[in-house]
Formats: C-alpha cells, sequence, structure tokens
C-alpha cells in the first residue's frame, strides 16, 4: 500500500509501470485474487473507451456502450491494484490521468489517444 499523499504527488507517466504499484518482479505470473485483478482490469479496459485515473489515484472507465464506471479503488493505495492497471495497460485501452497542480487539473494520455479527438 503506498500513501495517498505519495500517490497524489507522482507524475502521469509512473502509471504506465504497474510494477511501481505494489506488484512482484515483472515475469512473476498473478495467482488468486491477483489474477482476478489483472482479469478484471483486461475486460475492463477491453470494453471501455477509455479508462481514467484521477488524482487521487482512484480509477474510472467510459464504457463503449455508454456506461460508466466509478471505482473507490486507489491504484497502488488498494491490494492489487497494480495488477489491475497491468490488465488495463495490456488491454491497449486509452489511459488518462489527472494531477493536481498549482495552476489547475491537468490531462495527459499516457496510452493511447483520447477518443474525442
Amino acid at each position: 500500500m503506498i500513501s495517498y499523499t505519495v500517490l497524489n504527488s507522482l507524475p502521469a507517466d509512473s502509471f504506465l509501470n504497474p510494477w511501481n504499484f505494489g506488484m512482484p518482479s515483472p515475469g512473476i505470473n498473478p495467482e488468486g485474487y491477483a489474477k482476478e485483478q489483472y482479469d478484471k482490469g483486461f475486460k475492463k479496459g477491453q470494453a471501455s473507451l477509455y479508462v481514467s485515473i484521477a488524482c487521487n489515484s482512484t480509477w474510472g472507465a467510459k464504457g463503449k456502450d455508454g456506461s460508466s464506471t466509478s471505482s473507490y479503488e486507489g491504484i497502488g493505495y488498494h491490494a492489487g491494484t497494480g495488477w489491475l492497471l497491468k490488465g488495463f495497460i495490456d488491454s491497449q485501452v486509452p489511459i488518462v490521468v489527472y494531477r493536481s497542480t498549482e495552476s489547475g487539473i491537468t490531462e495527459t494520455w499516457i496510452q493511447g489517444e483520447n477518443p474525442a479527438g
């Protein structure tokens, strides 16, 4: 578990490396809850136009069917969310990360492009 204070200060591109978020070494296959989280991330990514990671590291998704998902899970704060993030990344879904700065909220597309153009 990484504190929300630390998570809120991370640059957007740090979310491209799920190993930053409480996962074992690269190459280790997920088992149990880690596999559930990976599968959830992969399936949600495939069904979504994009996934968003908020300033506080919680995630949401805009479905291809027009639905929206909003989660309380903080990537890096809650168990297995490094695997969830890896599932998102592996699904190739566009991912946007929001960060709070002195000049306001920034939006950075770390994977893919904004589907709205």
